[in-house]
């Protein structure tokens, strides 16, 4: 089975289908993403119509009910739901994004429990998603009404082996760690390791909004943050500049390619992507030799970590 894993997606700004030139500056990686089995996203921010926000959050991100039609474009036929935007405008904002994702059938999973499994020939993938506390979510259980699942290693051990015990090869959605920064937190190094030694799984990490490393440990791939992939500046109603801009940084990211065999063996292939003003671009890796160098820097300062 191959399978494209994306970054964080958020179609609000200049990504909304009500621009007219959304389309052709997607088309790129809309034709790269045709070649997948499965097209998986960090889907942040809400499909909805509500304007009751929750929480004392600085700023607030939503997506218009049509602009779910972006992603049908770009291939992406599931998507996980357990992060620290979905929940922005509360029960109602995540009740309307369920209802326009099912509309067009798209699956969702890392919320009230639910995963996503999918088959094709012998290979069977489980999908579930979790969000940490760390990354200031509201609605994530333990909290009030909470309904997005948390990152509890009780838990999630229990799911890891629970669809282990079932048949399935693991893909877990972590959303975790440190906005902004290349590398991630030792606790989230240790807690990825400690899973791993448990059986093989992917660790599908995003939330910092930048490339964190990818390294293999017992024989799972842990893929810590794969940056944005739709993302734009965002602002408050507090004034007129963006809250938080664009950097370069944050506007290249990663799109994490795998291949899963019946033996759970697992091909992996690291594609940059970068947020231009003409459009999303795939980075071919001769022309962009320098931007790859530096990702690999990234997986290369993982093994100077220590071994738990």
């Amino acid at each position: 089975m191959k399978i494209a894993m994306l970054g964080d997606v958020a179609l609000f700004g200049r990504n909304t289908i009500k621009d007219s030139k959304v389309k052709d500056r997607l088309r790129e990686v809309a034709e790269y993403l045709t070649e997948f089995d499965t097209v998986v996203a960090n889907l942040e921010a809400p499909f909805t119509t509500s304007n009751s926000t929750v929480g004392g959050k600085s700023a607030y991100i939503k997506s218009n009910l049509d602009d779910v039609e972006i992603l049908k474009y770009l291939n992406v036929s599931v998507v996980n739901l357990a992060n620290n935007h979905i929940f922005d405008y509360g029960f109602e904002g995540y009740k309307d994004t369920v209802e326009h994702l099912e509309k067009v059938g798209i699956e969702h999973f890392g919320s009230e429990g639910n995963v996503v499994i999918q088959k094709k020939d012998d290979v069977q993938v489980c999908f579930s998603g979790v969000c940490s506390f760390t990354s200031n979510p509201k609605g994530v259980v333990g909290q009030p009404d909470g309904i997005i699942d948390a990152y509890d290693l009780d838990y999630v051990l229990k799911r890891l082996r629970e669809f282990r015990e079932r048949g399935c090869f693991n893909i877990l959605s972590v959303h975790s760690g440190l906005e902004h920064v290349n590398y991630p937190s030792l606790e989230d190094i240790d807690a990825a390791r400690m899973l791993a030694g448990e059986g093989p799984f992917i660790y599908y990490g995003h939330h910092p909004h930048v490339i964190q490393g990818v390294e293999i440990h017992n024989g799972s791939l842990l893929a810590y943050s794969l940056g944005n992939f739709i993302f734009d500046d965002v602002y408050s109603s507090k004034s007129k500049a963006p809250l938080v801009s664009l950097s370069e940084n944050n506007r290249t990211g990663m799109i994490l390619s795998v291949e899963i065999d019946s033996s759970g063996h697992i091909e992996s292939n690291q594609v940059l992507i970068y947020n231009g003003k003409e459009g999303l671009e795939i980075l071919n890796r001769s022309a962009h030799s320098a931007e790859y160098k530096a990702m690999s820097e990234f997986d290369l300062k993982l093994k100077a970590d220590r071994d738990v």
